[in-house]
C-alpha cells in the first residue's frame, strides 16, 4: 500500500510552485520493499508531477530518512525541490519536527532545516561538494544550438559576468546566462536535439538564467531544460540555482544571496532562494537553497 501526497514546492506569495509528489510506502510484513523500481518509475509516470520522492514507513522516525526520487525515465541522484517537499511533509504530517530533518539521498545526508509560514513550510537545503567550472565554447555553442538561441544582436554581455558554466551539485549541467528576462521568455528549445546534446556532453540539462546585481544581492529569472531526463522543462530546480549561487560567489569571491524566479513560462511562479559563501583561508565554501512548500490532500 502507498500513500501519495502532492506537494507544491517553491511558492511565490502562496501561488503556483512545482507539484511534486511524495509516496509513502508501507511495506508488506516479511518485506522489505512495497514496491520494486520499475513500479516506481511507472508511478512517477503516471504522476501530476515532474518528479516522485519514495519514502518508507519503517525508515520514518529514524534518522536518516531514506528518500529516493525518481521520473518516468529512472532514478536520479537528487531532486533539491523535491527534497524541500519531502521536508514539507514529514513537518506537516508530524512525522519530524519543523525545524530540522536529516535525510539520506544518493548515499549522501543532507540537513533540512525549516520554519512554519502560515500554512507553508519553509525549509532550507545543505548542500555539500557542489562544483563550478567555465564550460568549453564548443560545448555551450551545442548546447545553444539545440536550444535554438542565436547570439544577442547588438552583442550586450550577461550582466551577472558569468557566462556558460558547468555546475556539479551531484549531477553535472550547464548554467548558461541570457541579457533579458525577455530572451529567456522566448526560448522554444528542440526537446530530442537538446537531450541528444545534452547526453553527448554528459549533462543533465540546461539551466539558462538571467540575473543583476543588487545592493541586497543578486535576483533575476531562470528556466530549466532537462529533456535528457525526461523533464522537457522544469517548474523550478533548486540544484541549479546552488551551483548559480557557487558560481556568483567564486566569480566575486564574496558572499552570494540569490532569488530567482522560475516556473512562469509554464504558468506556475516559483521562486528558489540560495546563499552561497566561497572558499577562504582553507575553509570550504558552503551553500544552502531554501523555498516554501505547500503540502496537499492524500
Amino acid at each position: 500500500m502507498t500513500d501519495v501526497i502532492l506537494v507544491r514546492s517553491c511558492t511565490r506569495d502562496g501561488r503556483g510552485g512545482s507539484p511534486t509528489a511524495v509516496v509513502v510506502e508501507h511495506a508488506r510484513p516479511g518485506s522489505e520493499d512495497a514496491l520494486d523500481d520499475v513500479t516506481r518509475r511507472a508511478l512517477a509516470g503516471r504522476a501530476p508531477a515532474s518528479h516522485t520522492a519514495f519514502i518508507k514507513v519503517p525508515d520514518i522516525g529514524t534518522e536518516p530518512i531514506g528518500v529516493r526520487f525518481f521520473t518516468r525515465l529512472g532514478e536520479l541522484s537528487g531532486c533539491g525541490h523535491g527534497t524541500i517537499a519531502v521536508h514539507a511533509y514529514l513537518a506537516s504530517a508530524g512525522r519530524a519536527p519543523v525545524e530540522r530533518s536529516r535525510l539520506l539521498i544518493g548515499g549522501r545526508t543532507v540537513e533540512v532545516t525549516g520554519t512554519r509560514v502560515g500554512d507553508e513550510i519553509e525549509a532550507w537545503v545543505d548542500h555539500r561538494g557542489v562544483t563550478t567550472a567555465p564550460a568549453s565554447m564548443r560545448l555551450a555553442a551545442d548546447i545553444r544550438s539545440a536550444l535554438t538561441m542565436t547570439d544577442d544582436p547588438a552583442g550586450r554581455a550577461p550582466a551577472c559576468g558569468v557566462d556558460a558554466v558547468i555546475a556539479d551539485p551531484g549531477a553535472p549541467r550547464l548554467l548558461l546566462a541570457v541579457v533579458d528576462r525577455a530572451t529567456l521568455a522566448s526560448l522554444r528549445p528542440d526537446p530530442a536535439a537538446l537531450a541528444t546534446a545534452c547526453r553527448r556532453h554528459g549533462l543533465l540539462g540546461c539551466f539558462v538564467h538571467v540575473t543583476e546585481r543588487r545592493p541586497s544581492g543578486y535576483v533575476g529569472a531562470a528556466r530549466m531544460f532537462a529533456p535528457a531526463i525526461g523533464i522537457d522543462e522544469d517548474v523550478a530546480n533548486a540544484n541549479s540555482t546552488a551551483g548559480l549561487a557557487v558560481a556568483l560567489a567564486a566569480a566575486t569571491r564574496s558572499v552570494c544571496r540569490l532569488v530567482l524566479d522560475q516556473g512562469d513560462a509554464l504558468g506556475a511562479p516559483s521562486t528558489v532562494r540560495a546563499e552561497a559563501v566561497p572558499p577562504s583561508d582553507g575553509a570550504t565554501g558552503t551553500v544552502r537553497t531554501g523555498g516554501r512548500a505547500h503540502v496537499g490532500s492524500r
